[in-house]
């Protein structure tokens, strides 16, 4: 069962506007590099050979950066023709026929340290988040908070209170033979509802009650979700310390790299 990724890039960046007027803002440069680019990278790096990309606002734009290949991994594009009245769930939906029995799926504002990613596919879960649980209580107010009850994820709401809040879902998530179905399956529901303009967390959460959701931790590697301002102006740290951590363990494998 060949592992397949999804990058959800269909929406507008409104809180990064003007930046993302005419720009889809996973385009935005970190460092001279977009960051569509830092994700294909990793998802590349561990072996993934089959990519989806989920296009809306300036999609073209990401189909003339990336192309049909990238760096040997093949890339199909699946275009929201409603994004502006839709959401991640929608998105998602559209994917259904080509994703297959085992997928990643990656927010296309995520930037995150390549071990995060190989944690997730190594934990073999058949529904997955890739969690900090190095921060809990008291989070910002857009973040995915989760509650982790006896192992396993219990909530997940950005309106979870601190004393129930056990860590920060990062935008990564993984899904596997059954978990595609229930996946699917609540994706369905909520289309056939007109139920359009949700993050697909909802059909997540709606899993929760029919099957055990689990939490794989970062284990204090590195991440960043790229929201608005602030978290645009941290990215140039957060991915500095991605890259140093990253080159930590390249070197690590290899003492005479560098030298």
């Amino acid at each position: 069962m060949k592992t397949k990724a999804v990058i959800l890039a269909g929406g507008r960046g409104t809180r990064l506007f003007p930046i993302t007027r005419d720009l889809p803002k996973t385009l935005i440069h970190i460092h001279g590099k977009p960051i569509i680019e830092y994700i294909l990278d990793r998802v590349v790096e561990i072996g993934i050979k089959e990519i989806i990309v989920v296009i809306g606002h300036y999609g073209g734009k990401i189909k003339k950066l990336v192309g049909d290949v990238y760096k040997g991994s093949s890339i199909k594009y699946i275009i929201n023709p409603i994004y502006e009245q839709t959401n991640s769930t929608y998105s998602l939906w559209l994917t259904k026929e080509v994703v297959g029995e085992d997928l990643l799926v990656i927010n296309a504002d995520t930037i995150f340290n390549r071990g995060i990613l190989k944690y997730l596919v190594e934990s073999n879960y058949e529904v997955a988040l890739s969690i900090d649980d190095t921060i809990s209580g008291s989070l910002p107010e857009d973040s995915m908070k989760v509650t982790i009850i006896d192992g396993l994820i219990r909530n997940a709401s950005k309106k979870i209170p601190p004393e129930r809040t056990h860590g920060d879902a990062i935008g990564i998530y993984r899904f596997k033979g059954e978990g595609v179905k229930y996946l699917f399956n609540e994706l369905d529901l909520l289309i056939e509802k007109n139920i359009l303009d949700q993050l697909f967390t909802f059909a997540v959460k709606a899993i929760m009650a029919k099957k055990n959701v689990y939490p794989v931790s970062t284990n204090g590697l590195s991440w960043i979700e790229i929201d608005d301002q602030n978290d645009l102006k941290e990215a140039h740290l957060v991915v500095k310390n991605i890259l140093d951590e990253e080159n930590y363990v390249d070197s690590s494998k290899n003492p005479f790299q560098g030298r």
